[in-house]
């Protein structure tokens, strides 16, 4: 009986092969779509789940108040949080915290050098690697930290340095990056003996490491620790049953144990499953992805599947009468309702799993050019797991049974004696169903096109925006790993021999470029005007060390007074002037820039710098974040980054020019550079991501749309071909036929269009809220959107329309 039930369904998708080849065509790309986002949904909430016991870990998150007399939520905490918590808190079982730098590293023997500069390197405690799960592939995680001297590295960085060596037991020079007082003086050179490899950071970590090194390798301990402020990244892990949340409500009391009543700083818990999704805080060690985002992909995955399982619907509905005659025989010759059930629902079942066998061969096929665009390494292997399997299979099962069962229900319902004297039609519930799941569709088509559009059109803005500053053929180079007493006078010998190279136009030294989140060090801390009384307001502001010719490289302009110059002793002298932005002159209570110059100020240390000047606003991030306030010293030598002016009609030439200058003033140190305006951008790459992914799939959602609406278009013409043939003889034109057979499924889309495009307008305004600076949402972005949507309609209607009104009408009446 099996066999003869999906012979008959075999039968009727081979003879109506129009229609099962769209039905085929839209669920397969709507599924397709689906599994899509599915994958990268699936990645994005897998960060930081390999961890052992990740439900009993946090992250210590630090409010602390900034300039504009808020709470900022910082990623790093002083060192002393986490060993404060684990002794007050029995709820605490292990704390480890971990400091990250960049430094040089190199493998020296008397036939090579490997020298590279490195980031993401580590300082932590020895408990790092038995706090976390990272896989260690050589050496001992409860050991492997303990000495002074010890260094863990990663597979890749074994690879790097050591060839096919073993490289436990090998030394590694470090220049930079974690120096300590030793006898009096720093050494910014240190040997180190690999004690481990690790296992390359898995992709979906939020953290990314290339080497560890201990704590235990500052000879001050703690001591030392206490001096670099607010820059560690501390985590503790609870003891089973332990209540997060009440541990949560114990930190007020905390904080005003530790810092005094008056402080408004807050602790708080981070769940580690929860970083990577939750809103970036400063200082993040990586980017942060987006639960919203997420979130709207879900649902993009819901409106994609709907659509197509709509476009089911609509055809089964519209083919009604067609098979009438079929179910009115079979009824007749004894077939049972359970019968008839079983015949459409395998046909269901069958159409169903082609479309899922396609869609799979389609995901395979455009899997790499996605992962590429997503940036991450994304396959179905993903949803291999219970509950994304459970989750997959209730999605697609729920979503078959309820595109199939309403056919299923108009079809079995048909009277055998109506539809033989020729007298059955289909329901008028069916097509007033169709209409409204055609306008369904668009008003979900719709949605998607004007938001894609809505992001394009912010993100452009952000792109096009003047930052106040120039970005353009900025050239970058990162500082040389090590400064020792040479570092001024050699700074100042490429600096010179740069100015003399005929496409360099500018060259200024910072230890901060526009892009870099200034954060831990680089934080000023409380700053107030001079003999302004402690109880009133004072906030948190940032600084940058510069040079003389800061404004000169980035196109920076004064809005008052003057920047840093030789001619002035005080500026040279060190932390005796200062200029500031616009943004810090408004949170000092100055209402005109003019105001500040001449102005003290007394900050870090209880220095008591003059303000000399007031450089115009720029935007040192995104425009996501407000301006921040800015204290600009100058520096004895700024050893961050030396960024160069170029002139692009030189380009190539010039950068061979740089890298040999650079060698030859720097030759122990790898010349590393990238541009700047491409760094700054790297700040909106989730975004446009975000922004290219609702592109595509809002286009993959207009043409199973389109595939549905060319299905019904093309059942219409085939129910009124002898109606087009009668006018046809009647002398109606073929214009007038294109319009009669267009107009209902037009006024649809416009019905749509009114009613997605106030549902738009209210998404587009949400997703806006996340940016400091924003478009206004204009009338044009809707009219295009529905512009398209009514084009790609008419088209796909037109199509069969114009085909209908050309046939011959002879062929449509020879069988009346």
């Amino acid at each position: 009986m099996l066999r003869n039930y999906i012979r008959i369904a075999i039968r009727n998708l081979w003879t109506h092969r129009t229609f099962t080849l769209i039905n085929v065509a839209g669920l397969a790309t709507g599924i397709a779509t689906s599994l899509l986002i599915l994958e990268y949904v699936s990645f994005e909430r897998s960060y930081d789940l390999f961890h052992q016991d990740v439900a009993d870990i946090y992250r210590i998150r630090y409010n602390q108040l900034n300039g504009e007399g808020e709470l900022a939520a910082k990623a790093t905490t002083v060192a002393s949080v986490g060993p404060g918590l684990q002794q007050a808190f029995p709820e605490v079982a292990s704390m480890v915290r971990f400091h990250r730098s960049r430094a040089q590293l190199s493998y020296e023997t008397p036939q090579l050098v490997r020298r590279f500069r490195e980031d993401n390197v580590l300082a932590a405690d020895p408990s790092f690697l038995t706090f976390f799960s990272f896989p260690l592939l050589k050496g001992n995680a409860a050991t492997a930290l303990r000495n002074p001297t010890s260094i863990v590295i990663t597979q890749t960085l074994a690879r790097k340095y050591f060839g096919n060596e073993e490289p436990v037991g090998k030394t590694l020079k470090m220049t930079g990056g974690y120096g300590d007082w030793a006898g009096g003086s720093y050494r910014d050179v240190s040997y180190y003996t690999v004690t481990g490899v690790l296992a390359d950071s898995p992709a979906n970590s939020h953290l990314s490491i290339n080497a560890l090194v201990s704590f235990t390798l500052f000879s001050r301990g703690e001591a030392e620790l206490s001096n670099w402020g607010d820059s560690f990244y501390t985590y503790v892990r609870l003891r089973p049953g332990a209540s997060a949340g009440g541990l949560d409500a114990k930190l007020p009391d905390y904080i005003r144990q530790t810092q005094g009543e008056a402080s408004k700083d807050e602790l708080q818990l981070q769940p580690l499953s929860r970083i990577h999704l939750d809103p970036p805080l400063l200082g993040e060690p990586g980017t942060n992805g987006s639960r919203l985002m997420v979130g709207v992909l879900l649902v993009v995955a819901l409106f994609t599947s709907l659509i197509a399982w709509i476009n089911y619907v609509n055809l089964a509905t519209a083919r009604a009468t067609e098979r009438a005659k079929e179910v009115g025989v079979r009824k007749v010759t004894g077939a049972s309702g359970a019968d008839l059930l079983r015949q459409f629902l395998l046909e269901a079942l069958l159409l169903n799993t082609i479309s899922m066998a396609l869609a799979a061969g389609l995901v395979s096929l455009v899997q790499p050019t996605f992962n590429e665009l997503v940036g991450q390494p994304l396959s179905l292997r993903m949803l291999t797991d219970q509950v994304w399997l459970l989750v997959c299979a209730s999605f697609f099962a729920g979503g078959v049974l309820l595109s199939s069962l309403y056919p299923i229900f108009v079809n079995i319902t048909v009277q055998p004696a109506a539809v033989l004297r020729g007298q059955w039609g289909a329901p008028a519930r069916g097509l007033s169903l169709r209409k409204g799941l055609v306008v369904f569709q668009f008003v979900l088509s719709m949605l998607l096109i004007a938001g894609a559009l809505g992001m394009y059109h912010q993100l452009t803005f952000m792109q096009r925006y003047d930052v106040g500053i120039r970005l353009d053929q900025r050239l970058v180079i990162n500082g040389p790993a090590t400064t020792d007493s040479t570092y001024q006078t050699k700074l100042n010998e490429i600096r010179a021999r740069l100015l003399n190279t005929p496409g360099v136009q500018q060259v200024t030294a910072s230890n901060l470029i526009p892009g870099k989140p200034i954060t831990g060090l680089s934080r000023a801390g409380l700053v107030r005007r001079l003999n302004q009384r402690e109880e009133e307001s004072a906030g948190r502001y940032y600084f940058s060390a510069v040079d003389y010719s800061f404004p000169q490289t980035f196109g920076a302009r004064l809005a008052a007074g003057r920047w840093f110059s030789p001619a002035f002793g005080a500026d040279a002298a060190g932390g005796q002037s200062v200029v500031i932005n616009e943004t810090a002159a408004r949170m000092l209570g100055y209402a005109r820039p003019a105001q500040a110059i001449g102005q003290r100020i007394n900050y870090r240390m209880q220095q008591t710098p003059t303000i000399v000047g007031v450089l115009r606003d720029y935007h040192q991030l995104s425009l996501r974040k407000a301006l921040d306030p800015i204290i600009f010293e100058l520096g004895d030598a700024p050893d961050g980054y030396l960024t160069v002016s170029l002139r692009p009609d030189q380009l190539p030439q010039t950068m061979v020019t740089i890298q040999q200058i650079w060698q030859k003033t720097f030759p122990d140190s790898p010349f590393s550079s990238f541009f700047l305006d491409e760094f700054f951008n790297r700040q909106y790459q989730l975004d446009w991501t975000f922004a290219y992914l609702a592109g595509l799939f809002a286009g993959l959602a207009i043409v199973v749309a389109s595939l549905g609406l060319f299905g019904l278009a093309y059942q219409t013409t085939l129910q009124r071909n002898k109606e087009i043939g009668v006018r046809k003889v009647l002398g109606a034109s073929v214009a007038s036929i294109v319009a009669l057979l267009s107009k209902d499924f037009l006024k649809l889309v416009v019905i749509a269009i009114v009613i997605a495009s106030p549902l738009a307008w209210y998404a587009l305004h949400r997703w806006l809220q996340n940016f400091a600076y924003k478009i206004d949402i204009e009338w044009w972005v809707f009219a295009l959107a529905g512009l398209l949507a009514v084009g790609i309609a008419l088209l796909t209607v037109s199509f069969q329309s114009v085909k209908a009104a050309l046939m011959n009408p002879v062929r449509s009446l020879r069988s009346e």
